[in-house]
């Protein structure tokens, strides 16, 4: 499992991943989350490969060289169920050491996706 940076090669995979897994209200535009990036050095749209797959995306803000906050983390709906999730917070933890602060939803409140 490897961790890079967003690249536009892996757009159209990151925006499948994006948009299946987060409905609508909870969603920016792509195109505001890439120009976030641009703005923001601290800002990052990571993908987690796996065979040169993209198995995973994440959109997070890093709050120094060893944390980071997380606001959109997701596995690629058709590998779900396979230790993916575990494996791209594994790779977080190493990276990010001093801590990592993942955003996450209140279930039970009869959401469009809360199985």
């Amino acid at each position: 499992m490897i961790l890079t940076n967003f690249n536009t090669n892996d757009e159209t995979n990151w925006q499948k991943i994006y948009l299946n897994a987060f409905p609508a209200h909870e969603r920016l535009p792509f195109e505001t989350l890439q120009q976030k990036v641009s703005d923001n050095d601290q800002i990052k749209m990571l993908t987690f490969k796996s065979n040169d797959h993209v198995a995973g995306i994440l959109f997070l803000v890093t709050l120094a060289d060893d944390k980071a906050f997380i606001l959109y983390f997701a596995v690629d709906a058709t590998i779900r169920g396979k230790g993916i999730g575990s494996q791209m917070l594994s790779c977080l933890k190493q990276r990010y050491t001093g801590g990592i602060v993942l955003e996450s939803e209140i279930v039970g409140t009869n959401a469009d996706n809360e199985q």
